[in-house]
């Protein structure tokens, strides 16, 4: 069974590669080229350091037998207009192919809410926007207890 743990540094370049394969995976993200780069700044940001931790945002992965299989990457951000309001949201979550429909989401997801709800936020806004099997996605997410509140779209104005 994969183990739901904090990232290290150790792991970016595991982290790297799920993101070049969600990229390739994505209608929404392949027509473009993938940055490593910018991958592993936003991993290494997430992270954090020994001496300064991430303060805001936050990278689990799911370690099984030393590779890692999935992720789940988010931050924090104050409620618009509104007082009292902390939200987390993602920046990426991401389970290989052949670990889907197995426990890896669920425990990647309940670990990102247990930060979340330490953090102090109030709520939780995932974002789904790959265009992977947008049904399926809801659907893990409403048996989650999560609520459909909106839509994500797009214009490609340039």
């Amino acid at each position: 069974m994969a183990k739901i743990r904090l990232a290290e540094h150790a792991d970016v370049e595991a982290v790297v590669e799920l993101g070049a394969m969600l990229h390739a995976e994505s209608p929404t993200y392949s027509p473009y080229p993938y940055s490593r780069q910018k991958a592993r700044a936003v991993a290494r940001s997430c992270i954090g350091s020994l001496l300064a931790p991430s303060a805001d945002s936050v990278l689990f992965v799911a370690d099984e037998g030393g590779e890692v299989i999935g992720m789940l990457g988010g931050y924090l951000t104050e409620g618009l207009f509104v007082d009292g309001m902390l939200i987390a949201s993602d920046y990426t979550f991401f389970v290989r192919p052949d670990r889907r429909g197995t426990m890896v989401a669920p425990r990647l997801l309940i670990a990102f809410e247990q930060w979340a709800k330490g953090m102090g936020a109030t709520h939780i806004y995932p974002s789904v926007s790959t265009r992977i099997d947008d049904e399926r996605i809801v659907a893990f997410y409403a048996a989650m207890g999560y609520q459909h509140t909106g839509h994500n779209l797009a214009k490609r104005i340039g």
